[in-house]
């Protein structure tokens, strides 16, 4: 019985072996291969190509299924040159492909639709491209790499991974793309694979962010280190605190910001940590230390601080940072603990981070930081610093603090209630910022200065000053839209818009410079009274406050939908004045249109204060960013008709004031960030209390830097409107008083390059109008 049973056995054998006989299509690629070497004898492959690949005995390195097809090359290591045939892609049961570290170059045949293929090892040789469909169809694909050939698409500035990769290779586990001429940002849909452990991206020309998408990823090595180009990957490393997964997170030689999460502590199956050669500011988390398994942190050149955490590795390195000092488990001063804690809440700005390191706040190193003879920390000035987020509870442990100033910054929320508790505290300035009531209460001989806050202590809608525009309702503005005339443009118009959009960009800051600067010069002028002045004709004298002072007076001109104008006399009583021109309603220093009326509100006297000017000031700012005129009666919202009310409910939400931008302006990340300083300058320009308006003088230090950040590109730009940008301020200023006698006759520029540029003398107004009357 066992011997026909072996013979049985014996049999199958045969007929299975029978059966293998190697796939003409498969043994035609395998020819194809020898073929495109230069050294083919390496395989040790017949010459002739004749035998059975499949059979008994195979071909060295050739591995195949009982049907006879190929499904495994093992060939790494060979030192084979040559290249690869596009016939490569047909062998259809292929699951194993090993090319590594050999010398095969040119271009990498495409794989698309190689459905059985499971890993690919093509690392260590020289290919110089990939096809786009190179990984499309991969859908069994469990292994790639694709890492040390450096000249990928390098004739072509690179190549980028598809974000198709998802979807294509779904099952996809390991992927190795090291210095292989990777470009681009890191496809998010990486972060989304359920299946991915090891992404492995080093040495690559790779910019951007860590994805969001990689929140909560199940990735366990993630290595993104060393990025050779000038610009590298960046951004916060929030995300990677949420991939409680990782056993190793290689991120230096990068550009990585902020503060190291202290969510990492979470990851607790680290093993490695790599951050070094980054810019990473901040304290280092102390649950650091208690990771069990970590045994490899390096987190040299940085700007950390604070204290070094005690780890338990002996693998540790934090080399040219700031810390308190250089003994793992030491901890800082009171005083210092206090202070990083408030550079915490402020969001870490980079020109204090820089200065304060090291564990002697009394250094003459700290920026705005005074100390008592005796050591203590006795003054904050910090004004004008770029500092964000909110003020630290933390200050309140400063016990010897007499000053604190943080002045005209970015600061947001609550002014903390310890500070109230500072009992040697003097003064405290908190102007220009962005905070919200209610002060909490200081004692009585603590000077406080929290003006320019524009959220701090609204006022009530009727308590609104007079040179305000009238108030809204606080819901959600529509858009004026970027465009409110409705007539179509001249022939060739686009091409002048396009033109003077440059010049704009160019002469925006500039020409807000001169202006602000011509009326910081002026205000020494506004105490004095001067003498009523006639009014002109096409305009009506109001009293805007006090009707019982002749000195006391504005200008409006007053222009119907017809062509007649004139002057009429009022006063800011409840009531209206109607003339022929139509019906202008002043209450309570607000000024409303009541029927389709035009205006246009200017000082004369002299008599209206220097925070008029600035609120003015204000309104030019926003008419160079949105395109638009301050007032006009085509926009049929309520609440979208003044500019600066509803510039005001928009200008702190990003996306809104980018869809307000004027069009003709060519934006960039640039000049965004330009126009978001100046959008919140006019902010606080256009504020509802006289009081929590800057100074002409903040305007121009404000805008001073830049200048050159605009000054025009081109010859042409710096010659627009006869301003010669190189002269000294003053003289540009003249120039650009001379140039408007060629505004006024649309010599340089018609009405039609400019939405909402008010010109020399505007449409229907009469020739007495000048643009000496505007000023």
């Amino acid at each position: 019985m066992d011997a026909a049973l072996t013979r049985l056995l014996l049999l199958l054998l045969f007929a299975a072996a029978a059966s293998a006989a190697t796939h003409p299509a498969d043994l035609a690629v395998l020819l194809d291969i020898r073929k495109s070497l230069t050294n083919p004898d390496l395989l040790g492959w017949p010459d002739d190509g004749g035998g059975d690949a499949c059979g008994n005995p195979a071909w060295p390195h050739v591995s195949c299924d009982q049907t006879g097809r190929v499904d495994n090359l093992d060939l790494k290591g060979l030192g084979l040159a040559g290249r690869l045939p596009a016939s490569i892609s047909t062998l259809a049961a292929l699951k194993d492909l090993s090319l590594q570290d050999n010398r095969l170059s040119g271009p990498l045949p495409s794989f698309s639709g190689m459905i059985s293929l499971e890993r690919v090892f093509l690392n260590g040789n020289d290919f110089d491209s990939i096809p786009a469909d190179f990984f499309l169809g991969l859908s069994g694909l469990l292994q790639i790499s694709l890492t040390g050939n450096s000249r990928i698409n390098a004739s072509s500035g690179g190549w980028t991974l598809s974000d198709d990769i998802a979807t294509s290779s779904p099952q996809l586990q390991v992927l190795e793309l090291d210095n292989c001429g990777l470009t681009g940002a890191i496809p998010a849909s990486l972060g989304k694979m359920t299946s991915l452990q090891n992404l492995t991206l080093t040495y690559n020309n790779l910019t951007g962010t860590i994805p969001a998408s990689f929140n909560g990823s199940g990735i366990q090595t993630l290595e993104l280190n060393n990025q050779k180009g000038e610009t590298k990957l960046s951004g916060p490393l929030d995300v990677v605190a949420t991939m409680t997964n990782l056993v190793q997170l290689w991120l230096h030689g990068n550009d990585f910001s902020g503060p190291v999460p202290d969510g990492i502590s979470s990851c607790t199956a680290l093993t490695s940590l790599k951050l070094n050669n980054n810019r990473l500011v901040g304290l280092v988390p102390p649950g650091l230390a208690a990771i069990p398994g970590l045994h490899e942190v390096t987190l040299d050149n940085n700007s950390l601080r604070g204290p070094v955490p005690a780890l338990k590795t002996s693998n540790f390195t934090f080399s040219h940072n700031g810390f308190c000092s250089d003994k793992p488990g030491d901890a800082c001063s009171p005083e210092v603990t206090a202070l990083l804690q408030f550079l915490a809440q402020a969001e870490y700005p980079t020109a204090i981070v820089n200065s304060w390191s090291g564990g002697n706040p009394c250094s003459p190193n700290w920026l705005g930081v005074t100390c008592s003879q005796a050591g203590h920390v006795t003054g904050l000035n910090l004004q004008g610093q770029g500092l964000n987020g909110t003020i630290g509870q933390s200050l309140g442990n400063l016990t010897n603090l007499t000053s604190i100033k943080l002045g005209q910054n970015h600061l947001t929320g609550r002014v903390p209630e310890s500070l109230t508790k500072l009992g040697s505290l003097q003064d405290l300035d908190l102007s220009m910022n962005d905070l919200s009531g209610p002060l909490p209460k200081f004692r009585t001989n603590v000077k406080v200065n929290v003006d320019g806050n524009l959220n701090f202590n609204n006022p009530a809608p009727d308590t609104s000053p007079s040179d305000a525009p009238p108030s809204t309702t606080p819901s959600t503005p529509a858009s004026p839209g970027p465009n409110p005339v409705s007539s179509p443009p001249s022939p060739g118009s686009e091409d002048k818009k396009k033109k003077h959009s440059v010049v704009v960009l160019a002469t925006t800051i500039p020409v807000a410079l001169s202006v602000a600067a011509v009326i910081s010069l002026g205000a020494v002028f506004l105490c004095r009274k001067r003498a009523p002045i006639p009014p002109q004709a096409a305009s009506v004298v109001v009293h805007p406050r006090d009707n019982s002072d002749p000195d006391n007076l504005a200008k409006i001109v007053v222009v119907t939908n017809g062509s007649n104008s004139g002057t009429s006399q009022g006063n800011t009583h409840s009531g209206s004045n109607s003339s022929a021109l139509g019906d202008v309603h002043i209450k309570d220093g607000n000024c409303s249109v009541e029927t389709s009326v035009v205006f246009f509100l200017f000082n004369l006297t002299g008599k209206i204060s220097t925070k008029s000017d600035v609120f003015s000031f204000g309104v030019v700012l926003m008419e160079l960013i949105t395109g638009l005129a301050a007032i006009d009666e085509n926009r049929v919202e309520e609440e979208t008709r003044y500019l600066a009310s509803w510039f005001c409910l928009i200008g702190k939400d990003q996306d809104k004031l980018k869809a307000a931008i004027d069009p003709s302006l060519d934006l960039t990340d640039e000049t965004f960030e330009s126009i978001c300083v100046i959008a919140e300058l006019a902010g606080h320009c256009t504020a509802r209390e006289p009081s929590q308006r800057p100074d002409m003088g903040h305007a121009v230090n404000l805008l001073v830097p830049m200048v050159e950040k605009w000054k025009p590109l081109s010859d042409d730009a710096e010659d627009y409107l006869g301003i010669d940008l190189h002269l000294p301020l003053l003289q540009m200023v003249k120039s650009w008083q001379d140039a408007e006698g060629s505004l006024a006759d649309g010599s340089i520029l018609s009405l039609e390059d400019s939405k909402g540029s008010i010109p020399a003398r505007p449409a229907g107004f009469a020739e007495s109008f000048t643009s000496a009357d505007g000023r």
